[in-house]
């Protein structure tokens, strides 16, 4: 078993986003050529990130801009996030592999210990590719705008609501800003 990353938690994690403490899920972290893989490798990307060092990353701008915010800063403070990978999937070539061996029951136990101890109201997980590897949840019968998304509960934690989403790459924009509105209980944009 490798180190096991750190959730990113906001300061402002408890105020959350229109009242409501969210977690963002992505797929996995990836490494350079000669970096070692920490357990604040997640909370080094966000730092990155939220400082502008690392200002070009899609996906990270892509979310924030989902949730109708325009600086890092003002959004991250307010979110935990963590790769449903334990750890990192490999070197940069590998970035699209699968979860695979002992790294799937880590990260399903992982997932049921984090969404159990930052108590999120709402869970976006942003990859289909991980779906597979997802602890058992209960389907609740809710449609979203954003086609193929789903809205679940774990069995261990059932006033968490986990909406389970497509990867930001080549997702609509627009479909996935209606369903994150829906998601947080805002009235449906015109």
């Amino acid at each position: 078993m490798s180190v096991v990353h750190t959730t990113w938690t906001g300061t402002n994690y408890s105020d959350g986003l229109e009242g409501r403490r969210v977690m963002i899920v992505g797929n996995s972290h990836w490494l350079s050529e000669n970096e070692d893989d920490t357990d604040r490798e997640t909370i080094k990307v966000i730092e990155n990130v939220v400082s502008g060092h690392w200002h070009d990353i899609a996906f990270f701008n892509h979310i924030r801009d989902y949730f109708g915010f325009s600086q890092h800063t003002d959004f991250w403070r307010r979110v935990a996030f963590l790769n449903y990978a334990p750890w990192s999937i490999g070197l940069g070539h590998q970035r699209y592999a699968q979860l695979s061996g002992e790294m799937v029951p880590a990260a399903k136990e992982r997932f049921g210990r984090e969404v159990a101890r930052l108590a999120p109201d709402l869970v976006f997980v942003f990859s289909k590719k991980i779906r597979w590897a997802l602890p058992e949840m209960t389907l609740r019968d809710e449609t979203l705008p954003l086609p193929d998304s789903h809205v679940r509960t774990l069995p261990a934690a059932p006033s968490s609501r986990v909406l389970l989403l497509q990867h930001t790459q080549g997702a609509p924009k627009r479909k996935m800003i209606e369903t994150i509105s829906v998601g947080l209980g805002l009235p449906p944009l015109g």
